[in-house]
């Protein structure tokens, strides 16, 4: 399993440790198609960009099952890519790596969730997302990670991280992020790396299935202090809010009863093995 794999792959390192972590860029710099970069780089003009830039280009890609089209987006004198995905498919109950799926929904609607729940808690590893029509269908829309490359990738060619504890902290937050959306399909395909190492987590469509339950809560070992602060605090009403316009009832209601879970382990953590251990700053 790839969330197992990459726990143990940096196991040692983390107890090795002698230096602190190195703090991330607070801002990301997204780049046109020739890697410049953007004129617009807030959340509001990105998903303005997405949902209203003319789609000049579509091509098929070889990324995922369903296949995903790189986009060539233009507007104002200003070209971006982006991927789509307009898979839709939903059964009563599906069997799924050993075990049963029910109300099983396979659907590109949650890949802007994904980005909506991100961009509310602050985690900072999702690209924007927009759900709008591409060559006449309804399709996800998120803008592309320039000169980025997948874990796969990385581990065929034997790539480390410069900062392997930084890199571990990022798969931290990933676990804790996964386990609150309930995705079933995290792989070394879907996590893309950018040149500065830093994770950006793609492909959420199979992620928010109506389970209540954590999936994988022994892999929720850290989580960095203000997403903690975040995650404990936002109201559930907002919560609900950030995903309405993608998610179904039942779904928003397994979200909520899964991040209560998930505050709850987190306290339990810090009670047991000391808030140090537990959290850290970025």
């Amino acid at each position: 399993m790839l969330a197992a794999s990459l726990a143990a792959a940096f196991a040692t390192t983390e107890a090795q440790a002698a230096r602190p972590a190195g703090v991330p860029s607070a801002d990301y710099v997204w780049l046109d198609v020739d890697d410049r970069p953007l004129p617009m780089q807030t959340e509001a003009e990105l998903v303005e960009f997405l949902r209203t830039a003319p789609i000049i280009q579509s091509r098929k890609t070889q990324h995922g099952k369903f296949g995903v089209r790189k986009l060539r987006m233009e507007k104002d004198g200003v070209a971006a890519h982006a991927a789509s995905r307009a898979i839709a498919v939903e059964t009563g109950r599906r069997w799924l790596k050993g075990r049963e799926i029910r109300f099983f929904r396979d659907h590109h609607i949650h890949e802007p969730a994904a980005y909506a729940l991100s961009a509310l808690l602050g985690l900072g590893m999702v690209p924007p997302a927009v759900e709008r029509s591409v060559d006449g269908q309804p399709a996800s829309v998120q803008l592309w990670v320039e000169q980025g490359m997948i874990e796969k990738e990385r581990r065929e060619r034997a790539l480390e991280p410069p900062d392997k504890v930084r890199y571990l902290q990022q798969q931290y937050q990933m676990f804790l992020f996964d386990n609150l959306i309930n995705n079933i399909d995290r792989n070394e395909g879907n996590i893309v790396i950018d040149p500065g190492w830093r994770l950006w987590l793609i492909d959420h469509s199979r992620a928010f299935i109506r389970d209540r339950k954590l999936r994988l809560p022994h892999l929720v070992r850290k989580v960095e202090r203000r997403l903690w602060d975040r995650l404990r605090s936002v109201r559930d009403e907002d919560l609900e809010a950030a995903v309405e316009p993608f998610l179904d009832e039942p779904e928003r209601a397994a979200l909520l009863e899964r991040r209560r879970l998930l505050v709850e382990l987190i306290q339990r953590n810090i009670a047991q093995r000391g808030e140090d251990e537990v959290l850290f700053n970025w």
